[in-house]
């Protein structure tokens, strides 16, 4: 993560601080833990260079910073469906949640090796791909498969198919 010692302002240690937000309500969520805390709500200063006044949602304005936004977006694309395990045939490194309902599953991919990868599945019941932050992500598409890259930085996919 460059430059996040020396600016906790800077786009990529606030970006980095969502990804890591991220993969620990999910971590949390996939170990069954019923509440996940995130210290602190708010920066506690607005001193960029202390890594202690830089772990907040909210900057010190109260404004929303990247992990808020993240944390939204994965609200919002996991609301209405019930967590339904970790898919373990994977990649070294690679993880794989699965939510469902009754008309919808939905995967939630990330990595957590920085050389990426790519992740493949068929289009027949496919209907969505979603970045960490809820922007739609275009697939390649070739012959009935789609593919995405998997990106440690990138952090969580969102793949939503129909049952």
């Amino acid at each position: 993560m460059k430059n996040a010692k020396s600016d906790g302002h800077s786009g990529s240690a606030r970006g980095r601080q969502a990804i890591w937000a991220l993969r620990e309500a999910l971590t949390a969520g996939g170990l069954g833990m019923p509440l996940t805390v995130w210290y602190d709500l708010r920066d506690d200063s607005s001193d960029a260079r202390d890594t202690e006044d830089n772990f907040g949602l909210l900057d010190q304005d109260g404004r929303e910073k990247p992990a808020m936004r993240a944390i939204r977006a994965l609200t919002r694309a996991t609301g209405g469906l019930a967590y339904a395990g970790m898919i373990r045939d994977v990649p070294y490194g690679v993880h794989a949640m699965r939510l469902a309902n009754a008309a919808e599953v939905l995967m939630i991919l990330w990595n957590e090796k920085p050389a990426g990868g790519r992740v493949e599945f068929p289009t027949q019941t496919f209907l969505s791909a979603t970045d960490a932050f809820g922007a739609r992500i275009q697939p390649e598409i070739d012959s009935g498969n789609a593919r995405i890259s998997l990106d440690e930085e990138a952090g969580p996919v969102y793949l939503l198919f129909k049952r």
